[in-house]
This record gives C-alpha cells, structure tokens and sequence, in this order.
C-alpha cells in the first residue's frame, strides 16, 4: 500500500465506527500521513482513492466512501442526513441569540451535527470562544434561557435537539493540546477539522494557528469558513471579567455530583478560568480503539 492510499484510508478507518462515509473531498482535505509526517498533494490523495476502490478496499456510492465491510454506512448517512436540515435552521437561531453576548467570538457546530450525521434525537453540540475572563459569565447567560424553557439535555433522557453548551474556551486558551491524550488523540483531530462555525469575528484564523500541532498529520486541511454567519445586533449584553470568578463559583456550586467529582481530574472535565469542558462521558478512548481496530484490520499502522 502505498503512503498516499495508507493516508487515505485512514480517514475512512476512523468514521468507520460510526458508520459516516466521508465525501471524496472530506477524504482529500483530512488524508493522514500517520505518524510520520510527510508532504502530500491532493491529486495524489485523489487518485490514491480511485485505487482503493478499483480495489474493493473501499466502496463508494453518490460522492462518499466508505470501507468494504461497512457497506450499511451509505443507508445510515442517508437516513441521518434528513435530519440536519431542521437542527441546522435550530442551530442558526441559537447562533442569533448567541450574539447578543458581547464576550461571544466564535461559535461551531461539533460532533456528528457538524458532519449531517446526527440521530433525530441527538443533541445540537457548540463550541464557544470568549473573550479573556468571560468563560462562564457566558456559559450561565448561554445557557439559562434554554435550561428555563427545557432545551437543555436531561440525564438519561434523549430530547432532540437538545442545547448542549459543553465545551468553552476564552482567546487566552486556543491551543486545545493541553487536553489531547499523551500519545495521539484521533477523536480530538476529527472534531477539530471537521467544526462547522456559525459565528466567527476573526478568532477562528487565530484560533486554526493555536493548533497547528494538532493538525500535523493533515497538511491538506483547509481552514473553516463561517457558513451564513447571521448579522450581529446593535446592542449586545456586556460582560465584565472581574465578575468572571464569581460566576465561575456560583455555576460550579450548581454542578451534579458526576462532574465535581471528574472536575480537572483528568482531561474529560476541565473548570478553570480559560476553559469550561464538560464531557463525563468522553468517547474519545474507546474512539481512539475502534480507529485503530479498523486501521489494522488492513495492516495498517494508526
């Protein structure tokens, strides 16, 4: 195999567990060179898939790939792709009251959602930049509409579309490799590459920088563009960063026990002034396992 197909193939290898057939474009802008890096060209990558698909190593079915022994991810994609039209229109709506925050910098879709790939009952997951200090004076004003009118996810429930304000960071701590696993972290690089902002003043290309580590076994990755960014109102709510701790003990005082208790433990919960990540159930391991089932499913190394 060659090292255009292996970088290929490893980013269908990795969508594989959740049954999403990339697009030939999505394969190309995310081919991974492993661990070690190399230059690659995109007309290589391109006909790197031709040849795993003239193959059988690959299927592909209307523009999307996806491997030989998951053929049920081209019905899958299909069927979850109808539901994205409705949670994009939602998640424009929160993006416009979002704005209203001034400390508010940057906000993108994440998860299956940013893909078209969302169950009918799965959350809308955002990620949110700040302005320095204002981590969770925005959270609690984000946040406090929906949880009053019963949009915010519920444990044990599935509430479609559901609001779920789980990640935070403020422009003081763009670079996210101060939460990546020590040795490689497959989820953590999908999830970066594949955000779908809906509000960007600028902090994204700072932002996209910040992460240049992150992004080193994908030196084809084009940077996002903010798609239909909604115009920002006259007048916004101000928030001040001496209140910021404050609320940052108020909100914490409100915490379930689950999450105090995993709080700055390891990586799954961060609470800290620059960074608010509340992922007790973090799938980024067992994510990390499966990507690596699949890549030595075709001798190859992760």
């Amino acid at each position: 195999m060659t090292r255009f197909e292996a970088a290929a193939l490893r980013v269908v290898c990795f969508f594989a567990e959740t049954r999403y057939p990339p697009t030939r474009a999505e394969v190309i802008a995310y081919a991974d060179t492993g661990a070690e890096s190399g230059l690659l060209t995109q007309h290589e990558v391109a006909d790197a898939i031709q040849c795993l698909i003239d193959r059988s190593l690959l299927l592909e079915r209307g523009g999307r790939v996806t491997l030989a022994s998951v053929p049920e991810a081209f019905s899958i994609h299909e069927a979850r792709a109808g539901w994205f039209p409705r949670k994009w229109r939602r998640a424009q709506r929160i993006a416009r009251y979002l704005l209203r925050i001034s400390s508010v910098r940057f906000v993108a879709l994440c998860n299956t959602t940013a893909l078209a790939h969302a169950r009918d009952e799965s959350d809308l997951d955002f990620f949110l930049i700040t302005r320095a200090g204002t981590v969770w004076q925005t959270r609690g004003f984000a946040m406090t509409p929906f949880a009053l009118l019963g949009r915010r996810p519920v444990a044990g429930e599935e509430v479609p579309d559901a609001v779920c304000f789980s990640f935070f960071v403020d422009e003081t701590a763009l670079d996210l490799s101060t939460i990546a696993f020590e040795q490689d972290d497959p989820y953590l690089r999908y999830w970066f590459l594949s955000l779908l902002p809906l509000v960007d003043d600028g902090v994204g290309a700072d932002f996209w920088r910040a992460n240049a580590t992150l992004r080193t076994r994908h030196p084809l990755a084009p940077p996002w563009i903010s798609v239909n960014e909604p115009s920002r109102p006259r007048v916004r709510l101000p928030l001040f960063s001496g209140l910021d701790g404050l609320a940052m003990r108020m909100e914490q005082a409100c915490f379930p026990k689950a999450l105090r208790d995993l709080m700055n433990v390891d990586s799954r919960v961060r609470a800290t002034p620059s960074m608010f990540k509340a992922h007790v159930q973090d799938g980024r391991a067992a994510a990390r396992d499966a990507y690596a089932r699949f890549c030595r499913s075709y001798d190859l190394d992760p």
